[in-house]
């Protein structure tokens, strides 16, 4: 029934709504249904903090804050599979 807690794999969870399918199936079977409820979700902003270590001894303090910062690699380059030396040699294998 609509706005009651159910127990899903150790979870509870709310019944909010149900489809016109569900509606009417338990209608046939003489169960009324309360109206759908509201479904409100909050959103959370979550506040990130960049804590910065102190530096370590090894480089500038430049150097320490730069490696906390900018690691981000760029994606490696694909290779061009049209100047490959072996690129209409088919390998066949054989196992016994």
């Amino acid at each position: 029934a609509i706005g009651q807690l159910i127990n899903v794999f150790g979870r509870m969870m709310l019944i909010v709504k149900c489809d016109q399918f569900t509606r009417a199936h338990y209608q046939s079977h003489g169960i009324e249904l309360k109206e759908d409820l509201p479904l409100v979700v909050e959103e959370k902003k979550v506040e990130i903090r960049r804590i910065v270590p102190p530096p370590n001894g090894f480089g500038s303090e430049e150097d320490s804050l730069r490696s906390c910062t900018g690691s981000i690699n760029p994606p490696p380059l694909k290779k061009d599979l049209s100047s490959n030396k072996k690129s209409g040699i088919v390998l066949h294998f054989n196992a016994s």
